[in-house]
């Protein structure tokens, strides 16, 4: 089984457009998302809106500033520069794509038997892994 591996885009349309036309030509099995999809970046519509027509029915799910950006959270956790980036976001994002990020599902996921996939931990979606003991 191929996948494609997607995380982080943070609404970099440009950087996600890259890696899109990168791997045009590859063929994947299945395509994944491990959230992040919008914060920072200043193109959250045009960059949700590419996620959502990935072919072949992608495994999407949400991260945390995804979480807090579409208003499920209130980032307390989430320095200044993160918590205006989300609220900034939250305010431009269409209704239909601020729903989707919304409801984007929680990891972690069972892909297949023995493959899981999450955004930060398997056991906190918002927990950082910053060293190998982690």
């Amino acid at each position: 089984m191929r996948y494609l591996i997607i995380s982080d885009l943070h609404a970099n349309v440009d950087a996600f457009s890259a890696v899109l036309a990168r791997v045009r030509r590859k063929r994947f099995d299945r395509i994944v998302v491990l959230g992040d999809l919008v914060g920072y970046g200043g193109a959250p519509n045009r960059t949700v809106d590419l996620v959502r027509t990935l072919a072949g029915n992608p495994v999407v799910i949400r991260g945390n500033h995804d979480k807090v950006a579409s208003g499920l959270d209130a980032g307390q956790d989430f320095n200044a520069t993160a918590r205006l980036a989300a609220s900034w976001t939250e305010r431009r994002l269409t209704p239909a794509n601020l729903r989707y990020v919304r409801e984007l599902a929680q990891g972690p996921t069972i892909l297949e038997a023995g493959l899981w996939i999450c955004h930060g931990s398997p056991l906190d979606e918002d927990q950082y892994l910053l060293s190998s003991f982690d």
